[in-house]
C-alpha cells in the first residue's frame, strides 16, 4: 500500500459542524498526541457509545458498531494523552459502563456482567436486556498479561456479540457457572512495539486473534507549543458529551440511502483495494469489508446524529481504513527493535512453556533459533540465547539440548528464577 493510494480518496468534502469526531479532533488539539491517535479513540468512542442498541444489516449477517482498537507507539508518544478525554466524556454519560483499567479475565467478565441495561423497546411491549463495557487504556500491559491466551479468547468470544457468554468457573467458586446474555466489549487501548509480540505470541496473529483489532501506528508524537494558549478543555468535553448522551437511548437499524448502496456494493466486490500483504495481516484483511460496514454507520452518526448512512460516510470510512492500514507496516518494523533482555524475557517464557507442554523433555537448540528468528535478524539470535544461558534463565544439556529455569510467577509476567535451573 502506498500513500498514492491514501490520498486518492482525500477529497472528501469537509463533514458538518456538528459532526462529533470532528468535534473531538477540535476540542483536543494542542494536546500531545498525534492526529490519527485521537481520530481513531473518537471512532471508538463512538461505535462504543451505540451499544447493542444499534446496527446494520446485510447480507453479510448483523453487526453492532464495537471495535476493538489498539494505539501503537512507542512510550512517550501520547497514548493515555489521546485517551482521557474520552474516557471522561464517556463517563459522563450516565448510562455507559466504564471498566477499570487493571483486570484479570476473571474480573473482566465479573465487570462485564454488571454492565447490564435493560431498555423499553419502541411500542413499549418488549424490553431488551444486554451487557456493554467500555475498556479504554493507555497501556494494554495493564490488561492482558504476556501470553495470556485465555483472555485473548474471551476477546476473540466478544467481539461478534453473540447472544450468550457462559463459563464455569475453575478456582474460586469452582463449578458455578456465569451467564451473561447479550454481552458486547467495546475496546480503544494502547501498546508499545515492543511490547506487542509478548502480549500476542505468534499463534495469536495465525489463529485470527489479531483480525479483530485495528492497528493504529504512530512512530512519532506531537509536541504542542509550551507557551500556546490555554484553552478551557473542560467546556468543549462537556458539550461533547452532552451530544453524545441522547445516542445512549437510540434504537434500530441503520437504513442505507441509495448513494451509498452502490459504491460499498464496489468496494465489497472489488475486496477494498488495496489489500495490505503482509503476512500477518492475513486474517486481518478477512474482516475489511466488516470494518468499513461499522465504520460507515459511525461516521453517520457522528455527523447526523441519525442512523441513516449515505455516499460520504462510506467514502470517508475508506479513507480512515486506507490511512491506518498505510501505516501498519512501520508496526512490525518497530516490533523487532527490542532490548536483549526484553528479548531475553520472552525466550524464556517461551521456552517454559513448551517444556511444560512436553512433559519436561529439553528442546532441541534449533527450536530457540527458529522461535528469535521471527524476532531479530539472524545474527542476534547466538548473542540472546548466550545471555540467556549466562543468566541462567536457560540451561546449556549438550548436544544442542536446552531447557528453561522454572518460573516462579507467571501472572505477573515478571521472571522470577532460581538460579542454576531445578
Amino acid at each position: 500500500m502506498t500513500i498514492e493510494h491514501v490520498s486518492a480518496c482525500s477529497s472528501l468534502k469537509e463533514p458538518s459542524m456538528s459532526d462529533w469526531i470532528s468535534k473531538y479532533l477540535e476540542a483536543t488539539d494542542g494536546i500531545p498526541s498525534p492526529e490519527i491517535f485521537r481520530l481513531w479513540t473518537a471512532i471508538g468512542a463512538v461505535g462504543g457509545a451505540m451499544e447493542r442498541r444499534l446496527w446494520v444489516t446485510t447480507s453479510l449477517g448483523k453487526l453492532y458498531m464495537n471495535l476493538y482498537i489498539l494505539l501503537i507507539a512507542p512510550p512517550g508518544i501520547g497514548k493515555t494523552e489521546a485517551l482521557r478525554p474520552a474516557e471522561y466524556i464517556m463517563k459522563q454519560c450516565k448510562d455507559l459502563n466504564i471498566a477499570p483499567g487493571s483486570m484479570t479475565k476473571a474480573a473482566v467478565i465479573d465487570t462485564l456482567r454488571e454492565a447490564r441495561r435493560i431498555i423499553t423497546l419502541p411500542g413499549g411491549q418488549n424490553i431488551l436486556q444486554y451487557h456493554s463495557l467500555q475498556i479504554l487504556v493507555g497501556e494494554l500491559g495493564v490488561l492482558l498479561n504476556a501470553h495470556d491466551l485465555e483472555l485473548l479468547a474471551v476477546f476473540n468470544e466478544l467481539f461478534d456479540n453473540k447472544e450468550s457468554f457462559r463459563e464455569r468457573r475453575r478456582h474460586v467458586n469452582a463449578g458455578k457457572e456465569i451467564q451473561i446474555a447479550n454481552p458486547q466489549i467495546n475496546i480503544v487501548a494502547g501498546a508499545q512495539p515492543a511490547l506487542i509480540s509478548t502480549i500476542f505470541p505468534e499463534e495469536a496473529w495465525g489463529l485470527g486473534t489479531l483480525s479483530r483489532f485495528i492497528l493504529v501506528f504512530a512512530a512519532e508524537g506531537f509536541k504542542p507549543d509550551i507557551f500556546g494558549p490555554v484553552v478551557n478543555r473542560q467546556k468543549l468535553y462537556q458539550e461533547l458529551a452532552d451530544q453524545m448522551q441522547p445516542w445512549t437511548n437510540l434504537y434500530g437499524q441503520f437504513k442505507w440511502e441509495d448513494n451509498a448502496i452502490a459504491p460499498m456494493r464496489k468496494y465489497y466486490a472489488e475486496d477494498l483495494q488495496p489489500v495490505p500483504d503482509h503476512p500477518r495481516l492475513i486474517s486481518y484483511n478477512t474482516r475489511r469489508i466488516q470494518f468499513l460496514i461499522k465504520l460507515s454507520a459511525i461516521s453517520a452518526l457522528s455527523r447526523t446524529s441519525d442512523i441513516v448512512i449515505d455516499a460520504y460516510d462510506v467514502e470517508r470510512a475508506r479513507f480512515w481504513i486506507l490511512q491506518v492500514e498505510n501505516a501498519m507496516p512501520g508496526i512490525f518494523q518497530a516490533m523487532t527493535l527490542r532490548t536483549d533482555a526484553q528479548l531475553i524475557e520472552e525466550l524464556h517464557i517461551w521456552m517454559w512453556k513448551k517444556y511444560r507442554e512436553g512433559k519436561l523433555k529439553p528442546l532441541h537448540e534449533s527450536l530457540l533459533h527458529e522461535f528469535l528468528s521471527h524476532r531479530v535478524y539472524a545474527e542476534r539470535v547466538p548473542r540472546i540465547i548466550d545471555l540467556a544461558r549466562k543468566s541462567y534463565l536457560i540451561t546449556d544439556l549438550g548436544s544442542g539440548m536446552f531447557k528453561p529455569a522454572p518460573r516462579l510467577d507467571l501472572g505477573a509476567g515478571i521472571l522470577k528464577t532460581k538460579l542454576g535451573g531445578h
